[in-house]
């Protein structure tokens, strides 16, 4: 539907269009929409219409990587956004269930604050959760930690932190959140690079498993 050099504006129009014609735009179409500036606008109306009217297009995948969307007024707009997903509220009374699996939230420029707001909305249908190279501290990782102790996490398989100072106080807090699970997780791979994990963490870590709470997990 879209293509490289296509004027957001009639991308947002063609998207519209889809969506009247009872067809289904495209995730990626709608990520590109709301990853961008100039669009941003046009993409959020897309996601609200989609929620409020609930017409059954389910969004599966959300990548906004980039620094566009993770500020100001934007920021405020997309947190909003995942709140009304967790909590399932559509249109007319109606209670749409989240279907959300992916989010890309890489190299976003996001502050720990900022993180730690977007992170206490997440969906319960999330199944990949990319938040690499952003400046994401302990603050954030006491969300992903509320998270996982609430099973708002449950069905995650994908957790990467990649690339963010989060010290050994905030990958211990993470580890945390894995052995305060009601039951064992389902997640596989969690990435941890450059996150300055060091020995206390590393131990932290270790924690979760040996209480059987991340049966599966590989850690990179």
């Amino acid at each position: 539907m879209e293509t490289a050099g296509d004027d957001p504006k009639d991308v947002g129009a063609s998207v519209l269009s889809t969506i009247f014609s009872h067809a289904e735009p495209p995730a990626e179409v709608i990520s590109g929409l709301v990853s961008h500036k100039e669009s941003f606008g046009t993409g959020w109306l897309v996601l609200q219409f989609i929620k409020q009217m609930g017409v059954g297009l389910p969004l599966e995948k959300l990548d906004l990587t980039g620094p566009h969307v993770c500020k100001g007024p934007r920021l405020i707009m997309l947190n909003r956004f995942l709140q009304s997903l967790r909590v399932g509220v559509g249109g007319f009374g109606k209670r749409v269930p989240a279907s959300l699996k992916t989010l890309n939230l890489s190299k976003c420029d996001l502050s720990d604050s900022a993180g730690m707001n977007l992170l206490h909305s997440l969906p319960p249908s999330l199944e990949h959760l990319d938040l690499s190279e952003n400046r994401l501290r302990l603050l954030s990782m006491e969300a992903l930690k509320t998270a996982f102790i609430d099973d708002t996490l449950s069905k995650l398989l994908y957790l990467d932190v990649s690339k963010n100072p989060l010290g050994p106080s905030g990958v211990a807090t993470l580890a945390r959140g894995l052995s305060g699970s009601r039951g064992a997780l389902l997640l596989q791979t969690l990435k941890l690079k450059r996150t300055g994990t060091k020995n206390e963490g590393v131990k932290a870590l270790s924690e979760p498993s040996k209480e059987g709470k991340t049966p599966s997990l590989q850690r990179c």
